[in-house]
């Protein structure tokens, strides 16, 4: 006679593999989420070493987070950010690292659909720059400057004529300790400008299209935001921690409490 399970036998065996379940799934879980803050680091890290390269080729100074070409002749279309060909995506080759492995992003829109050039090809952006600008007083200082100011609001057919600001890599105090990038672009611009379908390395025409930090609400709406806002996982993608690029070039993680330092913004801090 064959010997079969009893139906008590049984549901011991399915509580078993329940609670193993139950132990297990979350080390899987943590285990995958650390595996894509490390691909993120290095995406990060490396868009910020591309942005290293640039400046060696342009008397040290950083590219503006977004501006525009005196060349073009089609306002807005034709303006371009940080990442775009037009700038810093030469020195990274692979569009790939514009995009952390934890955002998740509609479908990427053609040239076409921006009215730039095919030669320009729009792909994912996860990175925010350090775009501070003077325009507005941010941790006690008047007329602030991150590395990667945003140039002027107007395009030169509409008769901007005034320069942006640049900065070099011997103006900040602590390279190593002001950000260059970060992550938390979807967040950002996604979640509260509501502008989905252009977060791309090209161009970015919203309601602010800076591809970067420009006021310190912003640092504030992604340090201070509360869980279940939309701009909560901007910094703390990973366990409560987001992977941020510095001045030097270095990256690592940080907690948002760590992003309220003004030296991690401010090329000149108050004392």
């Amino acid at each position: 006679m064959k010997k079969a399970f009893t139906l008590i036998e049984l549901l011991v065996v399915i509580a078993i593999i329940a609670i193993l379940a139950a132990i297990l799934f979350p080390v899987f879980a943590q285990a995958k989420l650390a595996a894509k803050k490390t691909q993120d680091l290095s995406n990060i890290k490396q868009s910020s070493l591309g942005i290293i390269l640039y400046t060696g080729d342009y008397d040290d100074t950083y590219p503006l987070s977004y501006f525009y070409d005196v060349t073009f002749t089609t306002p807005y279309s034709d303006s371009y950010a940080w990442s775009s060909s037009l700038c810093v995506q030469p020195y990274i080759k692979t569009l790939e690292l514009f995009k952390s492995p934890a955002d998740s992003f509609s479908a990427n829109k053609d040239a076409a659909y921006y009215g730039i050039a095919t030669s320009r090809k729009p792909a994912p952006q996860s990175f925010l720059s350090n775009a501070i600008t003077p325009a507005y007083a941010m941790f006690g200082v008047s007329s602030p400057s991150g590395l990667m100011p945003v140039a002027p609001s107007m395009p030169p057919l509409y008769g901007a004529t005034t320069s942006a600001n640049t900065v070099t890599t011997t103006t900040p105090q602590s390279p190593a300790d002001i950000v260059l990038l970060t992550g938390g672009n979807k967040e950002l611009y996604d979640g509260i400008f509501y502008c989905g379908e252009w977060i791309n390395n090209e161009i970015g025409w919203c309601y602010s299209a800076s591809y970067g930090i420009t006021e310190q609400w912003q640092v504030d709406a992604l340090t201070l935001a509360v869980p279940g806002s939309r701009e909560y996982n901007g910094f703390r993608k990973f366990s409560g921690v987001g992977n941020v690029a510095f001045g030097d070039g270095h990256a690592k993680g940080l907690r948002p409490g760590d992003l309220r330092d003004p030296k991690r913004w401010v090329v000149a801090p108050a004392n």
